[in-house]
C-alpha cells in the first residue's frame, strides 16, 4: 500500500508540474518513464493495472482536494468514469485523465472566486 501512496504522490506532482507547463507530452513522458523505471529497478514492482488506477485515483483526489472543497459530488462522479484508465493513460503516454482533472480543477477555482471574491 505504501508503494501506491508514493506513486499517488508522484502522480499528483506530475499533475501540478503539468499545470505549470504548456506541453502535455512532457508530463506524459515523465509518468511513463517513472513506471518503466519502477518496473525495471524496483525489487518488488507492482502491476500497473486497473487496481493501481483506482488506488492512484483515490489518493490523487485526497491530495489535490483534501477537504472536499473544490470538487462537487457530481464532479467526482464524472471523474470516476476515468478511474480505471489512469494506467492506460500512463502506459500509452496520454493525459486524458490529467487534462480532465486540471480543466475541472481550474473551472472550480474560478467559480469559487466568483462566489467569494474575498481573498482568504
Amino acid at each position: 500500500m505504501h508503494k501506491y501512496l508514493t506513486f499517488g504522490i508522484f502522480i499528483s506532482s506530475i499533475f501540478f508540474y503539468g499545470l505549470s507547463i504548456s506541453q502535455n507530452n512532457v508530463t506524459e513522458e515523465h509518468a511513463y518513464m517513472m513506471v518503466q523505471s519502477v518496473r525495471k529497478f524496483h525489487y518488488s514492482p507492482k502491476a500497473v493495472d486497473d487496481q493501481f488506477s483506482e488506488i492512484v485515483f483515490e489518493r490523487f483526489l485526497e491530495i489535490i482536494d483534501p477537504f472536499g472543497l473544490v470538487f462537487t459530488k457530481s464532479d467526482i462522479k464524472e471523474l470516476s468514469k476515468q478511474k480505471n484508465s489512469i494506467d492506460d493513460d500512463i502506459l500509452n503516454k496520454r493525459s486524458v485523465f490529467l487534462n480532465s482533472v486540471s480543466d475541472l480543477y481550474f473551472e472550480r477555482l474560478k467559480y469559487s472566486q466568483v462566489i467569494s471574491p474575498w481573498p482568504f
